[in-house]
């Protein structure tokens, strides 16, 4: 019973999140165009498949955190009584507070490394139709691949290499924000070549944020952490593209 009772929440994260990549599949070929010679099957096509592919994926990695975060009090407060009864209005505004200064963090500390960058792409070039519907993507499918799957699943590990819960949880809220970095470094080789700055300037501008929504997580459940991901990049893909600084 407890193997199966976590299928259909997996399920659920998992079309959330194919959901979520679909919607950031225009905003992603966008940043990324692809070239001439590529031979790309039609956009729908493109559509169903992402949807398809990270659907499968994130719900494989769900189960796995959900089963593995059960022993540690952590997982979805929808699904789990145990983490439910810590959210609450006052910690649901604390993870939209969180997520839009992390938002604007990573928008100061950007500035901080614009000098010493080579030429990015503006999201002013991106429509805002765009740039919307690729905000669930970070929010949705990212928290549940990073810290639903990935913190409870090496949380659990560290427990049963004899660390103290507390000790686990937080060297797994580490390692799930450093990944969480590690994990943009593809998009990002992309666009630029990989110098040492702009490898350093990734894992720092995600990692930090990372670790934020890793603590919500911790206390409060995926929830949280999805709603502070979400105000993030809220505040990064809409609410400081339309700020003019003169």
């Amino acid at each position: 019973m407890t193997r199966t009772r976590w299928i259909l929440p997996a399920i659920t994260f998992g079309a959330m999140s194919g959901v979520a990549a679909a919607c950031a599949l225009p905003y992603i070929m966008t940043l990324n165009p692809p070239s001439a010679e590529q031979a790309l099957p039609p956009f729908a096509v493109l559509l169903l498949v992402t949807f398809l592919q990270n659907t499968l994926f994130a719900s494989v990695i769900a189960y796995l955190g959900l089963r593995a975060g059960q022993t540690l009090s952590i997982g979805s407060a929808l699904f789990d009584a145990s983490v439910r009864a810590m959210g609450t209005r006052r910690t649901y505004s604390l993870a939209v507070s969180v997520g839009l200064l992390a938002g604007l963090l990573v928008w100061g500390l950007d500035k901080v490394f614009l000098p010493y960058m080579p030429s990015l792409p503006q999201l002013n070039d991106v429509s805002i139709t765009v740039r919307a519907a690729a905000i669930l993507y970070g929010g949705v499918a990212e928290e549940v691949l990073l810290r639903l799957g990935c913190l409870s699943v090496v949380a659990w590990v560290l427990v049963r290499m004899r660390l103290a819960p507390s000790v686990a949880l937080t060297g797994a809220i580490v390692i799930a924000a450093l990944l969480f970095g590690i994990g943009h470094l593809p998009a990002m080789a992309a666009i630029v070549p990989l110098s040492s700055i702009v490898v350093f300037r990734t894992l720092l501008l995600n990692a930090l944020p990372g670790l934020a929504f890793g603590v919500l997580y911790r206390r409060y459940g995926i929830e949280h952490a999805i709603v502070a991901h979400t105000c993030a990049d809220i505040a990064l893909l809409l609410i400081v593209p339309s700020i003019r600084i003169s």
